[in-house]
């Protein structure tokens, strides 16, 4: 395949948005293993498998910092200053390119920003003295108990990730990355035929 060169800024802003809801979709399938584990579990079967927390955390970690990646291609989000400009364009350019798909999860910034944030959330919530203890990584059928505040959460049953009282659902994350995937695909295609200027 042979793309203009004109036309290279957008192909690498595609692949990179591509190689990252890869990223979704692997650690997705490895956090349906585990919630399924957990859920054996609770019902009191050993299934001879370890799917231990911290690794859990870990690819819930890769899961929203993959999603990130995307939003921050396709959306501006609250961006200011010398760069934004910069950004507005470009993630118009490209969201226009795959079709405008309504992507409200990958837009979404609440949970990645608790996550990755940590130290402003634990602020936001620990000054209200309203938790008496505390689980560092919360992978359980049920939730956590009432006045425990959890810094990572696996929800194994509904299969959502959270941080303190905010959740995003897996389920629907992975069904916009495989979209986005699909229109990379296709822009692809197009950049074979037109132009796609991402910068003034």
């Amino acid at each position: 395949m042979t793309i203009r060169s004109s036309n290279f800024p957008a192909l690498m802003h595609l692949l990179s948005a591509d190689l990252s809801c890869r990223h979704i979709a692997s650690s997705s399938d490895r956090l349906k293993a585990a919630a399924s584990h957990w859920k054996a579990i609770n019902q009191g079967v050993d299934d001879g498998l370890s799917y231990p927390p911290i690794d859990i955390a870990a690819d819930c970690t890769l899961l929203l910092t993959s999603a990130a990646a995307v939003s921050r291609s396709l959306f501006l989000g609250d961006r200011k200053g010398k760069r934004a400009h910069k950004a507005a364009t470009r993630s118009t350019a490209l969201i226009t390119l795959l079709g405008n798909p309504q992507l409200s999860t990958l837009q979404s910034l609440a949970v990645r920003n608790s996550w990755e944030h940590i130290d402003e959330r634990l602020d936001d919530l620990l000054s209200e003295r309203v938790y008496t203890s505390y689980s560092e990584i919360h992978v359980q059928v049920q939730a956590p108990k009432v006045g425990t505040f959890a810094l990572r959460i696996f929800d194994p049953v509904n299969l959502e990730i959270g941080y303190g009282p905010d959740r995003i659902s897996m389920g629907t994350l992975c069904t916009e990355a495989i979209e986005v995937r699909s229109r990379v695909e296709q822009a692809i295609q197009t950049l074979n035929t037109r132009e796609v200027l991402l910068y003034d």
